[in-house]
Parts: structure tokens; sequence; C-alpha cells
């Protein structure tokens, strides 16, 4: 399925780019790639276990679209043809019913699983807990996150930043498994 495989060649591509930011001191960085690699990976093994769901990942595509037309500012949108503005908007007439549940709300994702759900059921908890929460730690900068940036010197708390390779081996570690 082209889906799989273009979700596994990102992953892939998220190799190198774990690989530059570790290689320059930016770990940190390095994780909030791995974050990305962790979902890709798992949405590619999701479907390649369940191919009865692709459609519903790709038939998403138009309501993805036509939320983003709709945060668009009048003059951006004003710039796409009446042509273009119709399509997305029959696209998304086409599919929408498919996602909105019995209360009429649309739903915000493909799937009405979460990525803990998914985790699960593909034996990934371990993943989904440890490096991934650590990275979503890092990325949305919860305490957590914040203390991630920082190391005890001395009995006193400094804010590491680049060059520093803090995090460049659980990077590398996580990047290779989720490859």
């Amino acid at each position: 399925e082209l889906s799989v495989a273009c979700l596994t060649r990102m992953t892939g591509f998220g190799m190198n780019d774990v690989m530059l930011l570790c290689g320059n001191g930016s770990g940190i960085g390095a994780m909030k790639i791995v974050r990305g690699m962790f979902e890709t990976s798992l949405i590619a093994e999701y479907l390649r276990r369940n191919p009865s769901e692709v459609s519903d990942y790709v038939e998403f595509g138009p309501v993805l679209a036509w939320r983003r037309l709709q945060t668009l500012p009048e003059k951006e949108r004003k710039r796409l043809a009446a042509e273009e503005l119709k399509e997305l908007e029959d696209e998304y007439n086409s599919v929408k019913a498919r996602f909105t549940n019995s209360k009429g709300k649309l739903r915000n994702q493909w799937t009405t699983k979460s990525f803990g759900q998914m985790s699960e059921e593909l034996g990934r908890s371990d993943q989904y807990d440890l490096v991934y929460g650590l990275a979503c730690s890092l990325h949305h900068a919860n305490f957590e996150g914040l203390m991630g940036h920082c190391d005890r010197k001395d009995g006193k708390l400094k804010v590491d930043g680049p060059p520093s390779f803090a995090w460049t081996g659980a990077a590398l570690i996580a990047a290779h498994n989720y490859l």
C-alpha cells in the first residue's frame, strides 16, 4: 500500500534528521524528530496490520484540506480559483458523513483510536510511555520537558543548550528502533 510505504519512507527520512542534529550537539531537537518517527512508524505498522482502515486514513485528507481552507485569511482564500474551492468543498462533502459521530460532531482524526491505543494494540506501549512521552514533554515544554533542558552542576540548576550531547544517545537509540 502506498500510504504505508510513504509513512515508512518518512520514518527513514527522520533518521537522517536525527543523525544531523545529534552530530551537531542538538539531542533535544533530535528527540523532537524521534517523536515524529514514532508516530509515522506506528501509523505505518497499524495500517499494515489493519488494511481495512487505509481508506479512512486516505479519505480523511479532504477533511483536513477543508479545515485548513477555513483557517486561511479571506485575502488568501480569494487567490484560489472558484473551481479549486468548489472541488475542495465537494471532496469534503463527499466524506464528512463518514467521519461524523451520532451527535453530528466531526472527529479530529482519521481514526477513533488514540496513539496510546494503537501502541497497545501493536505491543509498543513501552515506547509510547517512555520515549514518546519524554519527546512530547520536550516538545510541549511541560515541567518534565523544561527540566530536560537543565543540568544540575555544583548544586545549581543550569539550562543546557546546544551544542550539547545530552539526549543524543537516547535519540539515536530510539530513532534506530523506530527505523
